[in-house]
């Protein structure tokens, strides 16, 4: 029997194709994360960190070249390290997101939504958005670098 040796590519190969359009499509999701955070930034009833975190998933499992870039990101990458860490948030940054967030969507309860049912919803979910955030790890100040440091114990 003469069988011809077909020569199969990872894009035409089965047990691959469908690996390599999972990846493809999880990247294309990070991407869009990645956007709707840096939105998120400018925008105060969308969040930052939630859409950095699924991006930051995305890329584990699909690209470690993209995964690298946004924990190195100069502006987003603090909060996806901190939190793939265990660190949290700091101080700062819980204070920020409680702020606008409060101020969002007190604005929004009072002036944009006339259902009391969903009012009282939005309120619901800030309180448990607000408790959530307190309740994630506050990493310890870092000492500046030119402090004195106590002396040692002999």
């Amino acid at each position: 029997m003469n069988s011809k040796r077909v020569r199969r590519g990872r894009l035409h190969n089965p047990e691959t194709y469908l690996d390599h359009a999972a990846r493809w499509m999880l990247i294309s999701a990070g991407l869009i994360c990645v956007g709707l955070g840096v939105l998120g930034i400018l925008l105060p009833g969308l969040p930052t960190t939630p859409f950095l975190l699924l991006a930051a998933y995305c890329f584990a499992r699909s690209s470690e070249h993209f995964h690298d870039w946004l924990l190195n990101h100069r502006w987003l990458g603090s909060y996806v390290r901190n939190f793939e860490e265990g660190r949290g948030m700091t101080r700062p940054a819980k204070a920020t997101t409680l702020l606008v967030m409060w101020l969002s969507f007190g604005v929004t309860i009072i002036f944009f939504v006339p259902v009391t049912w969903a009012k009282i919803a939005m309120f619901l979910m800030a309180s448990a958005v607000t408790v959530y955030l307190l309740r994630l790890p506050t990493p310890p100040h870092a000492a500046p670098a030119n402090a004195e440091r106590p002396p040692a114990a002999d």
